[in-house]
């Protein structure tokens, strides 16, 4: 096996899914876009409407004030021709500000329909970021189901050092030389596997000719501490056989909980964008 398929192969286990599984980032938030995102969709038609009417609602207002600019445009331009034939060569005081007031009310009624032209809603569709949030959540479901379904209990329920303690305690409860036998069967099965023989040790079994050595030195502490270093090292071949087992699923999970932490990186980061541009700091 190679380095590079050997470090892949690393990373790609259950103990990595159960860690991404117990973000709080992840679980917590897509619950809840889980419930939240299709209620806003069965909303959102009714939203839409009340959109639709507000944007009808200012175009029209608009289409009023560029009636009423361009009238008071014509009125400008009549009593200009009026105050010049009446008196060639100079208008009077009266018609004079006359005309320089309605082509400063003409000059307000235009920026004022510019300003509200501008208060059209380009969009009435749901805003993506909730569709992308919606998707993520069920990536983090299926990662879920994939994940409750498919992980070894030993796994799920425990981390290396709580089990190979655990191991040990049991051990020391109720010991018997069938756990040692087992301890050398699991170890013998890790061997057997070219990848984690690349990180798990072979297990030295203790003979009878150890045991009596021990007897005879008359250290039954020795002895007990090299049963359960071979009860540690039984419990460690379990536990990683278990946390490497079917990595085909355990990469697939992976994938649907990556695609998921992509997608609320992609979101937050859109939004500090659109806050810093409301700011008006980009």
């Amino acid at each position: 096996m190679s380095k590079k398929t050997l470090k892949v192969r690393l990373r790609v286990n259950w103990g990595v899914v159960k860690a991404l599984g117990q973000l709080t980032v992840l679980t917590r938030a897509s619950y809840m876009m889980l419930i939240i995102v299709p209620i806003m969709a069965g909303i959102w038609p009714g939203v839409r409407t009340v959109l639709n009417r507000y944007n009808q609602a200012v175009t029209d207002t608009t289409m009023l004030m560029d009636t009423a600019t361009q009238r008071l445009d014509i009125s400008a331009e009549r009593l200009k021709l009026i105050s010049e034939r009446r008196a060639p060569g100079y208008a009077t005081n009266t018609l004079n500000s006359a005309v320089t007031a309605l082509y400063a009310a003409e000059e307000q009624v235009r920026n004022i329909a510019d300003d509200y032209s501008l208060k059209v809603l380009e969009k009435t569709s749901m805003p993506s970021v909730w569709v992308i949030a919606f998707l993520a959540s069920l990536a983090v479901m299926v990662g879920h189901l994939l994940y409750e379904s498919l992980v070894p209990d030993l796994i799920k329920q425990n981390s290396l050092d709580t089990y190979i303690q655990g191991a040990k305690r049991a051990y020391v409860e109720a010991p018997a030389d069938n756990k040692l036998e087992y301890c050398y069967v699991v170890n013998r099965e890790a061997l057997k596997n070219p990848f984690l023989k690349s990180f798990v040790s072979a297990i030295h079994p203790i003979e009878d000719s150890d045991r009596n050595a021990y007897h005879v030195a008359d250290d039954q502490e020795g002895l007990r501490k090299r049963e359960l270093g071979v009860v540690a090292q039984g419990a460690e071949c379990e536990y990683y056989m278990g946390k490497y087992r079917s990595p085909g699923a355990a990469s697939i999970a992976m994938l649907f909980y990556g695609m998921a932490m992509i997608a609320v990186f992609y979101i937050i980061v859109t939004q500090c964008i659109n806050v810093l541009r409301v700011a008006e700091w980009l």
